[in-house]
């Protein structure tokens, strides 16, 4: 396709080269036909600045919604990701809101009233199984090994914890 060829709207794309460096990828277009590859395209990303922003790059394969600026094909941008009949949501809940990696990390913030004066939890769990949950006042930390706390000083139930020479 030429700079001169319009299309103006939306269109979905395939991701199918990725440059973490800028923030881009280059795209498939099988609506076009199976060869056609975009230019590079721009992510649109929720603060994105000069070192800021939130940075989420998607995986090769994956289905993305393009537009174009001023409708001209040489000049495709990421507007969203999609998920469709073959690659499901993370969560099936409506009221859990998700950030799960490609490995299984995740993070979860739950805003479900389970019960008078609950209002949920955040959870981060990795994908070996180690978890941090807070809810209703509590805070649980769930290590599949070992629990390690690192700093100067430690404080639990408002007393200090003494420091100790590595009892491993």
């Amino acid at each position: 396709m030429t700079s001169r060829t319009r299309m103006p709207g939306v269109a979905i794309g395939i991701v199918s080269s990725i440059d973490p460096v800028l923030g881009r990828v280059r795209l498939r277009v099988p609506w076009l036909d199976e060869e056609t590859e975009t230019d590079w395209a721009p992510i649109a990303s929720a603060m994105a600045g000069p070192g800021r922003g939130v940075y989420f790059m998607p995986e090769l394969g994956d289905e993305v919604v393009i537009g174009f600026d001023h409708g001209q094909f040489d000049f495709p941008y990421v507007l969203g990701f999609l998920w469709n009949g073959k690659d499901a949501p993370p969560r099936k809940e409506q009221d859990i809101r998700v950030i799960r990696s490609v490995n299984g990390h995740e993070i979860a913030i739950c805003d479900r009233k389970i019960a008078a004066g609950d209002r949920g939890y955040v959870q981060i769990t990795d994908a070996h199984g180690n978890q941090i949950e807070l809810a209703n006042g509590r805070i649980t930390i769930t290590g599949i090994g070992m629990v390690e706390i690192k700093a100067p000083l430690v404080t639990i139930n408002g007393r200090v914890v003494a420091p100790t020479v590595n009892p491993i």
